[in-house]
């Protein structure tokens, strides 16, 4: 018993000093864990734009130049509908 009063294991005293980190970790992980997919979602999202608009730009006639701009909301638009 001298041994737990002399390393200060006392679960409530270590509680009571450590509640606040304890708590905000726990959201911050939980919040994390939340939202994982989101961003699984924007990542995959982001490589299907890039691949799409690298595909106009390429197989768009040499008469019909495309604009970088055109191709990017093109690619946008394909890759938002296929998400859907």
């Amino acid at each position: 018993m001298k041994l737990i009063k002399h390393l200060h294991l006392n679960r409530y005293e270590w509680w009571k000093k450590h509640r606040n980190s304890i708590t905000y970790g726990s959201f911050l992980i939980l919040f994390a864990i939340y939202i994982n997919p989101i961003i699984k979602l924007v990542d995959h999202k982001n490589k299907c734009v890039s691949i799409a608009q690298e595909r106009f730009l390429a197989e768009a006639p040499s008469k019909d130049k495309i604009s970088r701009e055109k191709s990017f909301v093109l690619a946008y638009q394909i890759c938002n509908h296929r998400s859907n």
